[in-house]
């Protein structure tokens, strides 16, 4: 991950206290700096439609979900999910948002519906080249700005990765 992506989680974007899930905790031990440049471009309080996720609907089928803000985060968590892909699109990347009823997601790329597969003889997900490349910049799922840390069954700890989900539909035309 760059470093303009890697201070977008540790900046005024991401510095709410996460909530408890069972099994799940922040990962409070980063300390990362940013530059003026950076938090006067993470104030920008207009959300930009080109990085609505509705938009790309018809365009791919898939989306890497690299983190999601929610009311755990403050009253402001849509802005907040705006003001991520907006660095995230400052640093080159193809990110969105999309704002559910109660959260908002932040995703990068587009794929088509061969992006996934599941490979007959295993069952288990196969990956395109393009989806692999991109979870290798952006391995890990950020909750409301920070890393999810799931405990295993086993006692370890594991980070929780970034996934890949569905572009929504477009938003209604009456709406």
């Amino acid at each position: 991950m760059n470093m303009r992506a890697t201070v977008l989680w540790g900046m005024g974007i991401g510095l709410a206290v996460f909530f408890g899930i069972a099994g799940c905790e922040e990962n409070k031990t980063a300390k990362l700096q940013t530059s003026p440049a950076d938090r006067a471009r993470s104030n920008t309080s207009a959300a930009d439609s080109r990085l609505d996720l509705r938009t790309q609907a018809g365009r791919g089928a898939y989306t890497l979900q690299v983190g999601y803000y929610d009311a755990n985060f403050g009253n402001d968590f849509r802005q907040a999910a705006e003001k991520a892909a907006k660095v995230l699109r400052d640093d080159g990347q193809q990110a969105y948002y999309y704002h559910g009823p109660n959260v908002s997601l932040v995703t990068i790329g587009v794929f088509g519906a061969d992006a996934v597969a599941t490979d007959p003889n295993s069952g288990q997900t196969v990956y395109g080249a393009e989806v692999i490349e991109l979870r290798t910049q952006f391995p890990h799922h950020m909750a409301n700005g920070r890393e999810v840390i799931q405990y295993m069954p086993n006692g370890t700890k594991v980070r929780e990765g970034s996934r890949l989900v569905r572009i929504p539909a477009p938003k209604p035309a009456w709406r």
